[in-house]
């Protein structure tokens, strides 16, 4: 996430955002682009032994073994889609173009021109040093990708050293599959395991990249896409069935140019699918004291983007920043939908962030949903924008349950923030139909912060808490370190139970300990003059686990109906919600009047 004391963050290039909380977080993008496109065109240059092309990155020359750019052209016609190999024990002196012919090493593969179709296949089970880049000129259609993938049994390796192991520069029509790419060591290599990137002037939309069944690790960055000339990036982009883990600042990352975002439709990235995505042990630089490191999935700068089916864990660790890590986060979006995913365990080792889920800065109509959170240090769900220049609106946050997050053991009352957060330049921002709760006595952090320890003051406007169930261990209720007024945030329908008998609230300069007291007080959980919300016990029962979830994590609901269902409100009916077509378990939402994340009889 990314918080701030409310100034914007300097960005540099792609600097990202994250929130510090003691004495609270930034919220800047991250690196800029001149050093990610400076740095790769370093160690691409020393790798390649090239001269580097016009916005720093190196240009295939011809050699005496590579063919023309004529040759190819003939070699295309003869064969449509020309296939060249390479093997441990193939020779360079071949001429690729069967198993039997195979080339010995990349270098040699590389210095071939390939044309939109062609394939490039490395032996399974074989290990090639090096690296394969595809540069302007090369691929380019959509429908006839040029593939680099393997052959035979198993799957190749590509061990890169400090080099990227795949670059795609100022080209698309790129399909890479099937291939373990392994790094020099996350503290070690600067480079990124599979480098997509687009510096082309004329905000120029290249199409079509998918990056599928892949296993990334030890680079800085494991996947990474970069737009770095105005909205000049790619469309309809896959990442899927892929583990990236053991790097050092991020899984999978993108990033645009610096502030000010551009507008809906004017982002880097258009058509962004993530799918069966494992994000882990990417623990972050611990000499970086300044920006976010060490997140799993990590996507700014994109309209119409998807993450399911993904999961982040174990991430962060080593981020000591005043910008944090984050499992799962977005910003700088628009139109981004986050479902069924899990992200659990994940660190930081400062007091900022480590949390589960983020909406970030600059992000409009994302909708999080049906998604697990548990045991993350930081919050499970955060909603935050740190300055007027990156604010957000139109944000969704529904069906999603979060166990016994916000565990960070620094000070409970700072990097936790609250199992569930809100804060920051957030407008029309719409909250309902979550489960939030602590399983313990001895847990104490906050469940719900709206604004709590943070110098920005309260900026949300317009945005709503309902029909949702909070159920706290040990810890305070709620947490406003500014009291907003109910044109702020209005709650309403919600369930506020302690386990423990210790009901807090801590509002502003007021401290509440009834529902009754704090009702009558700040004129929340009311409708038509009729008081709303409870704090009678809900009756969480375990009711399994969903069948999305590959960590088979039992979630909860109440159990029949009492006073925690007969307390929820039809948010359709009543107020014009758009409360979705399905519950956590993808359950249909009959009706719109329920309580939590789980529908009854789920």
């Amino acid at each position: 996430m990314a918080e701030n004391d409310g100034r914007l963050p300097a960005h540099g290039g792609a600097g990202r955002r994250h929130t510090r909380i003691e004495p609270i977080h930034g919220n800047a993008r991250r690196r800029t682009i001149a050093l990610l496109l400076g740095t790769a065109a370093a160690v691409l240059g020393v790798h390649f032994a090239v001269a580097d092309g016009p916005t720093g990155h190196p240009r295939k020359t011809a050699s005496p073994q590579a063919k023309s750019s004529t040759e190819s052209v003939q070699a295309a016609k003869a064969n449509p889609v020309p296939t060249f190999y390479v093997s441990a024990q193939g020779d360079d002196a071949a001429d690729g173009t069967a198993p039997q012919k195979a080339w010995r090493t990349l270098a040699r593969a590389d210095q071939h021109a390939y044309l939109a179709g062609e394939r490039l296949l490395l032996r399974g089970g074989d290990t090639f040093a090096g690296s394969v880049s595809l540069q302007a000129g090369e691929a380019g259609q959509a429908a006839k990708p040029v593939v680099i993938g393997s052959y035979g049994t198993g799957t190749a390796t590509i061990k890169a050293g400090q080099t990227p192991g795949i670059v795609v520069h100022d080209t698309a029509g790129v399909a890479i599959n099937d291939l373990t790419l392994i790094g020099d060591g996350p503290l070690k290599s600067p480079a990124v395991g599979i480098d997509v990137n687009n510096g082309l002037p004329g905000d120029v939309q290249l199409d079509g990249i998918t990056i599928s069944r892949v296993d990334v690790s030890l680079f800085r960055d494991g996947i990474s896409f970069v737009g770095g000339n105005g909205s000049s990036g790619f469309s309809h982009i896959e990442v899927t069935d892929s583990k990236l883990h053991g790097n050092r600042d991020t899984g999978l990352l993108s990033e645009g140019p610096p502030n000010p975002a551009p507008p809906a439709g004017k982002h880097q990235f258009h058509a962004f699918h993530v799918s069966g995505v494992e994000a882990f042990d990417n623990a972050g630089d611990p000499t970086n004291h300044h920006t976010s490191t060490g997140s799993g999935i990590d996507l700014g700068g994109l309209d119409d983007g998807v993450i399911e089916n993904s999961v982040a864990h174990g991430n962060g660790g080593s981020c000591d920043s005043a910008e944090g890590p984050v499992g799962i986060w977005i910003h700088d979006a628009s139109a981004v939908a986050i479902r069924h995913n899990v992200s659990y365990s994940n660190r930081t080792a400062g007091y900022t962030d480590g949390g589960g889920f983020d909406i970030d800065q600059a992000t409009t109509g994302a909708v999080l949903e049906r998604n697990l959170a548990y045991d993350n240090w930081g919050p499970g769900y955060m909603v935050y924008s740190g300055a007027a220049e990156v604010a957000s609106t139109g944000n969704t946050v529904r069906y999603n349950v979060s166990i016994d997050d916000a565990r960070g053991p620094k000070n409970a009352t700072s990097i936790t923030y609250g199992a569930m957060m809100l804060a920051g330049y957030e407008k029309d921002l719409s909250v309902h139909h979550n489960t939030v709760q602590q399983n313990s006595t001895a847990e104490k952090a906050t469940l719900l912060n709206i604004g709590g320890h943070l110098r920005i003051g309260l900026q949300i406007q317009n945005s709503t808490v309902r029909d949702n169930i909070f159920v706290a261990g040990g810890g305070t209720m709620l947490d406003a370190g500014v009291a907003p007024s109910t044109k702020q945030v209005l709650m309403q329908g919600n369930v506020y139970y302690s386990v423990a008998g210790r009901w807090r609230m801590n509002w502003g300069a007021s401290n509440f300990t009834s529902l009754a007291k704090w009702r009558k007080g700040t004129g929340q959980e009311s409708f038509k003059g009729k008081s709303t919300g409870t704090d009678a016990n809900p009756g969480l029962v375990p009711v399994g686990a969903a069948t999305w979830d590959p960590t088979h994590k039992p979630v909860f609901a109440p159990k029949g109906a009492g006073p925690a269902a007969a307390s929820a409100l039809d948010l359709a009916a009543d107020f014009g919600t758009d409360v979705g077509t399905q519950d956590y378990f993808d359950s249909a939402v009959a009706g719109s009047k329920m309580i939590g994340a789980v529908a009854p009889k789920s």
